[in-house]
Order: C-alpha cells, then structure tokens, then sequence
C-alpha cells in the first residue's frame, strides 16, 4: 500500500503534465486565433472559431481512443502482460491511421455541406474552406498526436511527453509568424503551421517508441473487434467531455450565424476560446489521473484507488475558482490578444510618436494608456486641438499636453448610441470615449459621423451604419480577389468587362455562386440585345450592364465595330427583362451604362427602362474624384481616362480570354482626356436629382416604375433639338461689363 504523501507526489507527477499538455495542446488552436486575427482579419478569426468544433471533434477521437487505449495498455502493466500492451498499441495507433484516411476523403468530397453544417456565414465561408483544405491532409496527426502523448505518460515518461507537445506549440508560434506576416499566406498559413508542427511532434513520438527503452514499442498484430470497441467504451466519457466545449460552440456558432450578425460571431469567436481553455484544463485532471486509477484498480489496492478519486475532485474546484478570479480580473487583456486598437500610445512617449502614428494610421485621436496598449488604464487623450507643431518641441512628452482622464467627459461602457450623441452635442465634443467600469477604453463616438448621417439622410447604410459599397471584379483573378473583398465588407459585385456576352463572365457567376450561393450579390455585362441579357440572367447575374461604345472616352464602336446606340440597346433589354420576369417570377434590374452627358440624359435612360444608370463622365468631373484639377488653356479641367486606354493598362477587362497573354493592351479600347471641372459632388449631385424630379412630376410619376410606363418616347429632327436649347438670341455674358 502506498502512503497519502507518496500518491500524492505521484498523483501530481502525473496530472501536472498532463495539465500542461492539456493546456499546451490547445495553445495550438488559440494560437491559431490570436496570429489570425491580428495578422488576417477579425472575420477571419471567426472563421478558425467555426472550424473549432471540427478540430475538437478530431482530439475528441484522439482522447476517446487515447484514454481508451491507455486504461487498458495501463491495466495490462499493472498486471505484468507487457506483450500484450504492445499489441494494444500497435492496433489502436494502427486503426487511428485507418480512420484518419477515411476521414479525409470523406471530407474532401464533402466540404461544402461541412463548412455550411459548421455554421459559415457570408464573410467566413471561404476562409472556413481554406481552413479546412489545408488541415484535412494531416488529420492523421491531429488524431494520433494526443494518443500518442497519453501513451508516452502511460509509458512511465509523463514528463517528457510535455516537453515534447511544448516543442510543438513553440514551432506553431514561429510558424504561425512567418507564414502570416513573412509569407503573407494568410489563414492558409495558420492552417499549415498547425498541421505540420502536429506532424513533426508525432515523429519525436515515433522515435521514441521505436527506441529500446521505451517498454511500450510497435509489434505485429491483428485488429480485434471487441478490444476496440473495449477501448471506445473506456474512452468515451472523456471524448465526450473534450467534445463538450465544441458542440456548445457549434451551436452557437449556428444560431449567430442564422439570427445576428459577422460582429456578434467575432466576439463570440473570443469567448469560445476561453470556454475551451478552462475546460481543456478540467481535462487535464482527469486524464492525468487516468493511468493511476487503471493501475491501482488492476493491481486491486482500492485505497489508493479512492485517494487519488479524492484528489481529483479537490483539484477540480480549486482549477475552477481560479479560472473564475483570472476571466474576471484579467477579461480585457485576453480580448486584447485577439482585437486591438491601433491608436493607443504611453504618457513617457513624444510628440514626434503621436505625429508618426497618425500619419501611419491617420487618425487624429489617440487614447494614451499606462501601458500603450488598447486593453491598458486609460489616463488621457490627445487630439489635433492638444498640440501645435510650430509650438511644441517634437521631443515633449505625451504627459505634458495630453488631456488628463480628470478632465474628459465621457460615457459609461453601455450607453446607446443616440445618449452618446445627445452627450456630444451638450458638452460641444468632437470625440466622446466609452469607458468601462475598469477605466479601459471599449468605443468612441464622433461628431463628425452624426453630423454625416443627419446631412445625408438617404446614404445607403448596412445594419452596422457602414455604407454600402461596389467593387469590379474581372474573369481573370475573381478566385483570389472576391474572397478578399467579402472580407473587407463588399456588399455589392460587378464584372467590369466591355463585352459580357461570354463564357468567361458565366463561369465568374458561376464560382462565386458555387462557393457563396445567393448571399453575394453580383452584376454581370455589357451587353446591348436581349439575347446577351437572357444568357447572363440564366447565369445567375443579379443585375446586368448594358452598353458598348457609348460613353464619352469608350471607342469599341470605333477599334472593333461592335455595339449599339444606347437608347436602342436600353428598350430591347428593358423589353426582354420584363418577359424574362413573366416567365421566371425573376427580376434582373438593368444598369444603363454610357451615353450620359446632360442631366436630362439620366431621366431619358430611366424613362427607357434602365433601373439604375452608370455615371462615369458625371462623376469624373467633381472634386471628389481621385484626379487632380488642372488648368488647360485657360480652362480648369479634371483628368479621365477610359479603362480600355493604354494609361488604365486594364488588359484583363478587355483581353479574350488567351492563355498566352503578355499582360498588356493589344489595341485601345478607350481614351485618354479631360473633362470640365465643375466643383463638388453634393452640390451638383442635388441639383441633377432636382432635373430629375420635377420631370418625373412633369410625367405625373413618382417611382422610376411610374415613369417607365407612363412616359412618352419620340423621335426628334436635329431641328427640334436646336429648338431645345437656347436659339436666336444674344446670350448676356455676366462676365462682360455693362455700360450706362
């Protein structure tokens, strides 16, 4: 019979590596998260955080077998039948291998309805699957590599299996920084650096088992049905408790997913990670106890079977009480790890840090935290109104003319949106901080933003008070740039080509329907008939371009002969629109591109039958265009160049699709020009949509619809459209003085 003191030295000697590997083993996915967010993006950190269920099931099958494998191998010590317990080994990490084969196949051919049952939303589903792909060829070392470590205690070397699992996460670390932030490799590179410092764990392992001091070492065998169903048994309720953790988050991983938001994921994505962390330690106890147990229980000393039963469930409570006092005092710096602030800096720090990190990040308000760190003690706040850089020396410390936390007016962490608005324009602040309870920064709220919302009242908003934003895509690269731009917050699609009558825009709708469905929206053209629009409608546009040739720097008519007159090309697709929405119950809005020079241009389009109208000229002439206002001959002009033009060099828009493409233009599609400069966009903007309205009014229509049906459309003489403009009298120049 052993002493309290000496089951005790060996009931630590074994449950505090286990613990550790435990703990150490789950570094691998936390990791994973905390490289990710910071080096990826927060959605895809959400992504990894859906595939945790996954990864859990896995070291679910590796603990269950694992567990199961070790309490008999142990019992069979216990009882001197050391051949026998090789024979055990042998069979269970043999049939892992076996099962990790299937496993993979099996999820290589159904990845889709995976990443979809995981609870991928929008944003995630293509990080989900690169995840997934990149980890699926080495799911024989997520399952055997915890087998194998529990072995190795089993094996009477508790302590090294630690050091060896220590190892790992120590190349995951290095790996997870170089293919991340050297490499640039993205959540590939996470999927990677996991994976193979798993794999290089396994052969330390290998190696071990295969030495002549190990008493456990690979021999023949025969697989026996009962011995493994024996082993799932005794393994089972420890699977199920390492599964816990992922089923909880599988859940609620779904139910954001179906009824919440990306936002609401990511924060969860954080939360999961803790939740996992405190019950892989829960783990930890039981399982490292686990061989003691066995082997007291083979060797029939049920004292000592009951004490270390005893120690177990003291061990428990005090891990869970602690864990409590840590989430509580130490919550923010763990939210930290994975979402940071990038204005943050230390009252020791200068003037010249706060004029190099807003211009690296271009924000003029910077919290200043005891430790320059986002989840540190607020203690000040510098903005634009703090300093003058012709009055301070670059060398003065932040201390000495930040605002002090003593003097800011601010808002509990908590307070609605419209309270922080009403506590700005009270106390006639530019930015109000959001404090919580701890004086640690969560939120700002800005005055400009409510000042930009209440002078724009019909900005287009998502739920999260973003603008909805539009990108072009091409049939070249759509594989590597849409899942970028969904995960930047796209909200709308549209394949910039001159010609959209082609294979090539199909098989673009096509991918992106196969990997995102219909929740990515994308427009496809240009077209001029209703045989172009019937084909990308079939296709699985969700909206459709039309025009070639007609805008202001476009000469396809002109290099190619190919296009219509736009007015006649807007009726014959508006036409076939409608019979197509007659037929399908579908309706594919029709987007007018080109040919729009005057404001009544907009009105004759949308009368046509355009839903929306391409405004490329309009907009190029304002002073929110990204050109600069240049004074030619006299007269202020703006820059603009068609996308066809050598200037542009967009030869994936225009190319035919060659696989011996040199990356340059064959031939000009588009000019290189100028147009009149004409101020700004808001001002012009509103008096074009006041040209709008009131001939909607003239036509007795207030939708677009309205006057769809109820405008008039005639043919006009060159004559009539002289009478339409100002003719046969002297036009007064204001600009000439007037003589009495």
């Amino acid at each position: 019979m052993n002493s309290d003191s000496a089951l005790l030295r060996k009931y630590l000697r074994y449950i505090v590596p286990a613990m550790a590997g435990q703990l150490i083993f789950t570094l691998y996915i936390i990791v994973d998260g905390i490289f990710v967010a910071r080096g990826v993006s927060e959605t895809a950190l959400a992504a990894v955080s859906i595939v945790t269920p996954f990864v859990t099931l896995l070291f679910a099958i590796s603990i269950t077998f694992a567990v199961g494998t070790s309490t008999v191998v142990a019992r069979l010590l216990g009882e001197n039948r050391t051949i026998e317990a090789r024979e055990v080994f042998t069979e269970s990490v043999a049939a892992m291998f076996v099962l990790s084969i299937a496993g993979s196949v099996l999820i290589f051919v159904f990845i889709n309805p995976l990443s979809g049952l995981l609870g991928a939303s929008d944003a995630t589903l293509p990080y989900v699957k690169q995840y997934l792909l990149t980890i699926v060829p080495f799911i024989f070392s997520f399952i055997v590599s915890y087998n194998l470590e529990l072995l190795l205690a089993t094996d009477g070397y508790p302590e090294r299996s630690t050091i060896y699992v220590t190892l790992g996460v120590i190349l995951n670390v290095f790996l997870d920084w170089y293919t991340i932030f050297r490499l640039d490799w993205g959540i590939v590179g996470a999927g990677l650096a996991t994976s193979f410092s798993q794999t290089v764990v396994i052969a330390i392992y290998l190696v071990h088992f295969s030495g002549s001091r190990a008493t456990l070492r690979f021999k023949r065998f025969r697989f026996r049905k009962g011995l493994l169903r024996r082993e799932f048994m005794c393994g089972l309720p420890s699977g199920i408790t390492e599964m816990s953790p992922g089923i909880v988050t599988f859940i609620f991983n779904n139910f954001i997913t179906a009824f919440l938001h990306d936002r609401e994921l990511i924060i969860y994505s954080i939360l999961s990670y803790v939740i996992l962390l405190a019950s892989v330690l829960a783990n930890g106890i039981a399982q490292g106890a686990q061989p003691l147990v066995s082997y007291y229980h083979g060797r029939r000393e049920r004292a000592s079977f009951h004490t270390i039963f005893g120690y177990e469930i003291r061990t428990g409570i005090a891990l869970s009480v602690i864990e409590i006092i840590l989430v509580l005092t130490f919550g923010n710096h763990i939210a930290a790890l994975f979402v940071r602030s990038d204005s943050n800096l230390r009252p020791d720090q200068t003037l010249a840090d706060v004029l190099a990190l807003k211009q690296e990040r271009g924000h003029s308000t910077i919290a200043i935290t005891e430790d320059g760190t986002p989840s540190g003690k607020i203690i000040g706040l510098v903005t634009s109104r703090d300093y003058r850089v012709s009055r301070l020396d670059k060398n003065t410390k932040i201390s000495e003319f930040m605002t002090p936390f003593e003097k800011l007016i601010y808002a509990k962490d908590g307070v609605t949106l419209s309270e922080a608005n009403d506590i700005l324009w009270e106390n006639k602040l530019n930015a109000l901080p959001i404090i919580d309870e701890n004086q640690r920064l969560t939120h700002f709220v800005f005055r400009k933003d409510y000042d930009s919302h209440k002078s724009n009242p019909n900005e287009l908003l998502d739920d999260h008070k973003r603008y909805l934003v539009g990108a072009g895509i091409n049939s070249r690269d759509y594989a590597e740039r849409v899942p970028k731009l969904v995960e930047a917050g796209v909200d709308i699609l549209c394949i910039d080509s001159s010609e959209g009558y082609s294979e090539y825009q199909k098989d673009t709708i096509g991918w992106i329907r196969e990997n995102y469905g219909d929740t990515v929206k994308v427009g496809a053209g240009n077209v001029v008939d209703a045989e172009g629009f019937r084909y990308l409608a079939d296709a699985g546009a969700d909206f459709v371009k039309i025009g070639i040739g007609g805008g202001s720097i476009c000469i396809t008519r002109e290099q190619k002969g190919i296009g219509r007159g736009q007015a006649s090309a807007v009726i014959e697709v508006a036409r076939a629109r409608d019979e197509y929405m007659k037929e399908t119950g579908i309706y594919i809005p029709i987007c007018s591109d080109g040919g729009i020079v005057y404001d009544y241009h907009m009105t004759l389009a949308l009368a046509m039958g355009a839903d929306f109208i391409m405004l490329g000229r309009y907009f190029a002439r304002f002073d929110e265009s990204p050109t600069s206002v240049l004074n030619i001959n006299g007269n202020y002009v703006k820059e603009y160049w068609g996308e066809g033009s050598n200037r542009a060099r967009n030869w994936q828009r225009y190319d035919l699709g060659s696989e011996n493409t040199d990356n340059k233009m064959k031939f000009e599609e588009g000019v290189d020009s100028y147009v009149p400069y004409a101020g700004s966009l808001h001002d012009n903007v509103t008096l074009s949509l006041n040209k709008v309205k009131s001939t909607m009014c003239n036509c007795g229509s207030l939708s677009i619809h309205e006057l769809q049906s109820k405008a008039k459309i005639t043919l006009v003489s060159a004559t009539s459209i002289v009478e339409g403009g100002a003719h046969d009298v002297i036009l007064r120049d204001s600009s000439q003085n007037v003589l009495r």
